[in-house]
């Protein structure tokens, strides 16, 4: 084939064995990358989606502001949803037992609220940005009780994994780990100090700074979780290579995978919520060798990203640090990839009908502005109506 005839990339997910796969054993997969096709064609696009994202982080920062109240209540009602359908605390009963949770990436605090809220005897860990290096404002009242601890730490810092983490997190005791980190494009990843002669100068990397947040959170949420433990973390349902690995690489350790998307926000987007559900015993993974090169090859994954922080063209290889591989292989594809066909159907679903609903209401014209056929509309290009 010529190369001009080649078919245009999907704009919303790399070409990739994956990918590919999805496409060719699913009719859903195959239905929802036309009408996300078909989106990306519409002249609103891009207001469709920011309408459908969460506060920006910006406007997160201000205490009380009404986007503010709205995105807390909004990200409490996700873990609501995800804890109802994943069935993850099913064993909790919420009027005797207690449990420790640790929340990775807590602030606001939505998610510790609403544990701590619809779990009274809870205790709580938060691990969060400081403020001072671009965090997000920490609003949630939890943290105003003695059942609930918040440590202000950047654990992209080089120094959190070998110093930080054991006086955080000690001895593996929580139920539940929450690893829902938000990457800040606009926080430049700062050098170490007594690194490069500037000390003013910044690493503007931001694919190896994304990596090493995947993997520092899973470490964290590994080295703090009791047998028989549970983990919920955000993931991607596109065929992105990096959140396919972190599924394959995570699921052998535990006895269920379920994944969650939620219906009360980022319905058009890709992300969804993994729970990993009962931690296997440690005598179990011990057997397991996978499991030791899996944390083994995580503490040199973020060893290597902080080391190549000034090289612009390295970036954090998920599938091989995870997995071993350089990509996911139509091979590996064969062998595990039916099971994530069913892992997604859920999540494929809600996106699919909201994208659907979507494309129908802005293929329908838009009714005629009578002040503008009149002479006198007072919105000009900004007006709702069709001039």
């Amino acid at each position: 084939m010529d190369s001009q005839e080649q078919p245009e990339e999907p704009w919303w997910a790399p070409r990739l064995a994956i990918t590919s796969f999805f496409m060719d054993n699913s009719p859903l997969f195959a239905q929802l990358c036309a009408e996300k096709e078909k989106l990306r064609k519409s002249s609103s696009a891009d207001s469709l989606f920011e309408c459908n994202w969460t506060t920006p982080s910006s406007q997160v920062a201000h205490l009380n502001t009404p986007n503010t109240v709205r995105f807390f209540e909004r990200m409490q009602r996700v873990m609501a949803e995800v804890v109802d359908k994943s069935q993850v605390l099913e064993h909790i009963d919420p009027r005797v037992d207690s449990f420790r949770f640790l929340d990775i990436g807590a602030a606001p605090g939505a998610f510790s609220q609403y544990l701590s809220t619809a779990f009274p005897l809870s205790i709580g860990t938060g691990i969060t940005l400081p403020r001072a290096r671009g965090g997000h404002l920490f609003t949630a009242s939890c943290a105003e009780t003695s059942r609930y601890t918040v440590h202000f730490e950047d654990i992209l810092n080089e120094n959190f994994v070998s110093e930080s983490l054991d006086r955080i997190v000690g001895e593996p005791e929580y139920d539940l780990a929450i690893a829902d980190c938000l990457y800040l494009d606009e926080k430049p990843w700062t050098l170490p100090a007594g690194g490069p002669a500037d000390p003013g100068a910044f690493s503007t990397n931001h694919a190896l700074g994304y990596g090493s947040l995947t993997l520092t959170q899973i470490l964290i949420a590994l080295r703090g979780l009791r047998q028989g433990g549970s983990l919920i973390m955000r993931v991607s349902c596109n065929g992105n290579a990096g959140a396919t690995a972190v599924l394959l690489a995570l699921e052998p350790l535990f006895s269920v995978c379920r994944i969650v998307k939620p219906t009360v926000c980022h319905q058009l987007r890709s992300s969804c919520y993994a729970a990993f559900i009962s931690k296997h015993s440690e005598e179990y993974l011990a057997e397991n060798t996978k499991y030791s090169e899996l944390l083994q090859g995580l503490k040199l994954g973020i060893e290597k990203a902080f080391a190549d922080r000034l090289d612009t063209a390295q970036i954090v290889d998920i599938p091989q640090v995870l997995l071993g591989v350089e990509a996911m292989t139509r091979e590996q594809m064969d062998r595990d990839g039916h099971w994530l066909l069913s892992a997604f159907q859920q999540a494929w679903t809600v996106q699919l009908d909201n994208v659907i609903a979507v494309n129908t209401a802005t293929s329908k014209p838009k009714p005629r502005c009578r002040f503008y056929a009149a002479g006198h509309c007072k919105y000009g290009n900004k007006c709702r109506f069709a001039h």
